[in-house]
């Protein structure tokens, strides 16, 4: 299960390097990140 974790990680940043999209930015997390700073 780990392996096509793994293999659908690896596809979607090279799609995404093959595309020109930057697969760096995940703004989900990053709103969750400053919620949970937020909190403390």
């Amino acid at each position: 299960m780990m392996n096509l974790i793994i293999l659908g990680d690896y596809t979607s940043v090279y799609l995404g390097a093959a595309w020109g999209v930057d697969p760096t930015p995940v703004e989900k997390i990053d709103h969750l990140k400053s919620n949970l700073a937020e909190a403390d």
